[in-house]
């Protein structure tokens, strides 16, 4: 383990939902689920999956000498991260957002999201003033 480019995996154990984790929680604290702490099912949010996977079919997860622990090695890893991250840093100081997603997706590949629209939105101002 631990020889370079890989990923690893823990194993988590069986899926949890998470109604069934805020309810807990909500209980846990003294309290009532849907009496004392509302429950908002908000659907997905952009760039949010309903599933979570933790490997994609080209990191091709082998088990390691831990049972718990699984390792992935990418067929193609970034070799080139650094000039990747200089070009992202470059387009996003040069407030070029389509060329900040194109750098994204050149870093993660199986990303999935909305990145047409977000590259069009304008930029938002930055806070002034003291936060809270």
């Amino acid at each position: 383990m631990g020889a370079g480019d890989e990923i690893f995996i823990l194993d988590m154990g069986a899926p949890v939902k998470i109604d069934a984790l805020a309810r807990q929680m909500i209980q846990l604290s003294g309290l009532t689920p849907e009496i004392d702490v509302p429950i908002v099912y908000t659907g997905l949010r952009p760039g949010e999956k309903l599933y979570e996977e933790l490997w994609t079919p080209e990191e091709k997860p082998q088990p390691t000498s831990n049972p718990g622990i699984r390792v992935a090695r990418r067929v193609n890893g970034v070799h080139d991260i650094d000039a990747r991250v200089d070009a992202l840093l470059a387009a996003a100081a040069a407030g070029n957002m389509r060329e900040c997603w194109e750098q994204l997706l050149e870093l993660v590949p199986d990303f999935q999201g909305q990145t047409r629209e977000a590259a069009e939105m304008p930029p938002t101002a930055a806070p002034t003033g003291p936060t809270a």
